[in-house]
Formats: C-alpha cells, sequence, structure tokens
C-alpha cells in the first residue's frame, strides 16, 4: 500500500547538528540554530533571530535557537562524536514542534558512523518513542513519536541520490565531525568507513580554514581510497571543501538531494543531504504504517 499525501504528513526526519538543525518534511526544508541552553528572565524581550524559542519541557525551562546562542550563561552548543544526549533530544523536539501540527509521527535521525551502535541507536529511540507535551513561545504541542529510524550520517547522503552498485565515497562535512564512507552495490564498507575528530568549527581558532579540513581528510582517506575512487561530498561547507577535496580526487562531485514527495522528486541544496536521505528512507519503511 502506497501512502497518501495526507499520510506522509505524519513522517519527518531531523538532523540534530551541532551547529543548525536541518528538518526534511516532504518538500519543506527548515533549518535553524541548534543552541540549546538555560533559562532566565529577560525583561527587555529583545528578539536575537527569526528562530528565537523559549521551551518549556517535563519541569524544564530553557532557550533554543539564536536566542539560545546569545543569551546563555553556561554554554550552548554541545558538541561530539554522538547524538545521544539531552541537548539533541531537545533540538529534534523543538524541529518537530516548529515544522508539524501532527498528532502522531514516524521519525529518521541521525549518528555519527562511528559511535553509531546498536546500544547507541536503542538509547535514541528510547528518549524519543513516547508521547511528548513541548510549549514554545507559549504555545502548547502534544505528540506522539510511534517509531524512530536511527541512521548513520553520511551513509544517509547516499539515499538522497540514485542509486549505483558502483563503489561511492562519501564525505559528510558537519561543524563537530566528518563522516566518510565508502558504499559498495548500496552497503557500507566498513573497514574503510569512519568518523573524525575534526569539524568545521572545532578549531580553537574559530571556522576552519576548507584548505586545512580538505588536507586532514584527505590524508586521512588516501591510505584506503584510491585517487581515481568516485567521490560524493555533502554537507554545509560542501561547495568551499569539494574544490580542495578535488585536487586529490578527481572524480569529485558535490551531492544534490533529490526528495521522494507525494508529486514526484524535489531537489535540495547540499547542507540538507543527510536529512534527505534520512526522509527517504523513513518513506520507504513506514508508508505502509502512516494512516492513508
Amino acid at each position: 500500500m502506497t501512502a497518501s499525501f495526507n499520510g506522509l504528513n505524519q513522517i519527518i526526519a531531523i538532523d540534530a547538528g551541532n551547529n543548525e538543525v536541518k528538518v526534511c518534511y516532504g518538500s519543506k526544508l527548515d533549518k535553524f540554530c541548534s543552541a540549546i541552553s538555560d533559562w532566565h528572565k529577560r525583561p527587555q524581550q529583545e528578539q536575537h533571530g527569526s528562530d528565537d524559542m523559549e521551551w518549556e519541557y517535563q519541569g524544564m525551562k530553557g532557550f533554543g535557537g539564536t536566542l539560545a546562542k546569545i543569551e546563555s550563561e553556561f554554554g550552548s552548543h554541545m558538541y561530539g562524536g554522538s547524538k545521544n544526549h539531552f541537548d539533541a533530544t531537545m533540538r529534534i523536539l523543538l524541529a518537530i514542534h516548529r515544522n508539524t501540527n501532527e498528532k502522531e509521527l514516524y521519525l529518521a535521525v541521525g549518528n555519527p558512523y562511528d559511535t553509531l551502535t546498536k546500544e547507541e541507536a536503542t538509547d535514541i529511540k528510547k528518549a524519543l518513542i513516547r508521547t511528548h507535551e513541548l510549549i514554545v513561545n507559549g504555545l502548547l504541542k502534544k505528540f506522539t513519536i510511534k517509531d524512530v529510524i536511527v541512521a548513520a550520517e553520511g551513509a544517509a547522503a547516499f539515499q538522497a541520490i540514485p542509486y549505483t552498485s558502483d563503489l561511492v565515497r562519501i564525505i559528510d562535512v558537519g561543524s563537530g565531525t566528518v563522516n566518510l564512507i565508502s558504499i559498495l552495490r548500496g552497503r557500507i564498507v566498513d573497514i574503510e568507513s569512519f568518523t573524525t575528530d575534526y569539524g568545521m568549527l572545532t578549531s580553537k581558532y574559530g571556522e576552519a580554514n576548507p584548505f586545512a579540513i580538505a588536507r586532514g581528510i584527505i590524508g586521512d582517506t588516501s591510505k584506503k581510497w584510491k585517487k581515481e575512487d568516485k567521490v560524493k561530498v555533502v554537507g554545509g561547507p560542501a561547495e568551499i571543501i569539494a574544490p580542495f577535496i578535488k585536487n586529490h580526487y578527481k572524480n569529485t562531485e558535490i551531492i544534490t538531494p533529490q526528495i521522494w514527495t507525494h508529486d514526484g522528486i524535489k531537489f535540495a541544496p547540499p547542507i540538507f543531504g543527510n536529512v534527505v536521505g534520512m526522509y527517504n528512507m523513513a518513506v520507504k519503511k513506514f508508508s505502509d504504517l502512516v494512516q492513508v
């Protein structure tokens, strides 16, 4: 049974990145600052961004989005090699609140490749598969997450491009990590796939130089990848990183994600590569379960 448009409204994918949260909800795309912080009273109520959020959840209160980035007293961004933590859960719940009024949802989220164990995926699912009541900017929404896919970041982007059985190397550049994934005949080659402990925003000097990041990627991958391999670059910095990657890997292209929607294929910018792939995976898995 194929899901109708109304049924697809129950499927959403969220990439809870360390710098920005990306959302794919059918042909609707959204992104916002991923900062989560403590709450305090603000007499002046100044607006810092279009994604300013004051939230209340399970007896806790906090700020989200640009508001959290600017008004935090104890730090607003949590970086690291895993999305199994409270901040990532809140980013996901805020993304749902921002993008849908559906009462029941099927969800796809991501986690860096190297830390995506069965135990890690189980923990992430436990935090999400339940009924949630969340107030954002005074608006209460109650929704139930029925089921969750936890996808390997980088590998998920493979689901956003036309299928090929050839060997494909995916470079997924994020703010906190870089996922370097090898896929052959649609399956991950584990021995030639890994996640780095650096990203665009992990340098103590601020945002990393694209040439330096590319040099690090090439140095890490050239031990097992070949110069003539097909390489696909994805992520927010894809367009500035790809030219430097191409100096070594000549068959390098930037991924243009393709979304499977009710009325055909839609295209998205490279920053949405992972979340579009996650959405396509969710449509494939959950389309027979959603209300049609």
